[in-house]
């Protein structure tokens, strides 16, 4: 099954597998379009492509360790850039991020 955004409608209610595959591509399709739209420097989509790819919302599942090592990589690429296009929850979120790495390092 795939990861969704957490919906109480969808929390109860089981999704049979044309279902679970609908929602897939739906949220395939939502994560193409925002990384698109984030590759050509749009601070919300590259805020959204973090999200997606930190909830793994639109990619794909099961990846070996070092595939979700690298995700978690692009998305702290995309958070820095929509932090530096000034989207806020963005800023905040890399703040924080920031913050958490250096101070576990020291």
């Amino acid at each position: 099954p795939i990861r969704t955004p957490h919906s109480p409608r969808m929390m109860h209610k089981k999704l049979t597998k044309s279902d679970e595959k609908k929602l897939q591509k739906t949220a395939q399709k939502l994560f193409n379009h925002a990384l698109a739209a984030a590759e050509k420097g749009d601070p919300e989509a590259c805020y959204r492509v973090s999200v997606y790819m930190l909830e793994g919302f639109g990619c794909p599942a099961g990846l070996p360790e070092d595939a979700r090592r690298a995700r978690q990589m692009e998305t702290f690429v995309w958070l820095r850039k929509a932090a530096e296009l000034g989207h806020p929850h963005a800023q905040v979120s890399y703040g924080d991020t920031f913050a958490a790495s250096t101070h576990a390092m020291a």
